[in-house]
């Protein structure tokens, strides 16, 4: 999936809601979304891209990223964060802070 222009026309209805009426005609799965239920684990960065493609309001994913995180709620992936080691990417971020680079994410 490729990203999308982000430059859109100027609306009343933030992105969010636009996305939420645009995919209701999908339907809605039956799920519990209790958030104590919520389990937090690693996902592919296929998974990510997917979803953050289809999301996001730039529509883009860094290249540096390299740790992927989604919520479930069952089966169903609700979202998706992404970060990035610093020690990798930005060994001068780590030092600035004074701390070793791979306790250190963005």
């Amino acid at each position: 999936m490729e990203s999308r222009l982000t430059f859109r026309e100027k609306t009343d209805v933030c992105w969010q809601k636009q996305l939420r009426d645009k995919y209701l005609i999908d339907g809605v799965p039956d799920v519990d979304l209790n958030i104590k239920k919520a389990i937090v684990r690693p996902v592919s960065r296929n998974l990510a891209a997917q979803i953050i493609y289809k999301y996001e309001w730039l529509g883009t994913m860094a290249s540096a990223v390299n740790r992927f995180y989604g919520i479930f709620f069952g089966v169903y992936c609700a979202g998706v964060t992404t970060f990035a080691s610093a020690g990798y990417n930005l060994p001068s971020l780590a030092k600035t802070f004074g701390i070793d680079g791979g306790k250190l994410a963005y």
